[in-house]
């Protein structure tokens, strides 16, 4: 199955680079495509897990399981915050930078859930 996957990576690839900008005619297929494996891995994703914590049948077990997992998001929330931190307290992003003009560009309307 891997092997195949890459193949028809490398030949999907090939057919893009030698179409060019014809190749955005199947373009509505790939982002149709790329919706459905989204729409189907997070279920897959769920009730994996949810097959997982259910097969745990000892308590103590499921306690332990469940102390790492809030215990490892919590670490690394906290890294990501002190990393984020410090990047922006030696970078100084923004540091001379002045704003001249007023921006009043219409956004838009915003998408709604079915069309996002």
């Amino acid at each position: 199955l891997g092997s195949k996957i890459l193949l028809y990576m490398v030949l999907g690839g090939s057919v893009g680079m030698a179409l060019g900008e014809r190749a955005t005619v199947v373009q509505p297929l790939g982002d149709l495509f790329i919706r459905l494996l989204i729409m189907a891995a997070i279920p897959l994703v769920f009730f994996n897990l949810l097959a997982g914590i259910t097969s745990l049948v000892d308590l103590r077990t499921l306690r332990r399981l469940a102390a790492k997992i809030l215990s490892y998001y919590v670490l690394t929330t906290t890294l990501a915050l002190v990393f984020g931190l410090t990047s922006m307290h030696l970078l100084k992003p923004g540091l001379g930078m002045t704003l001249t003009e007023e921006d009043n560009t219409f956004v838009g309307e915003v998408p709604g859930v079915v069309d996002v």
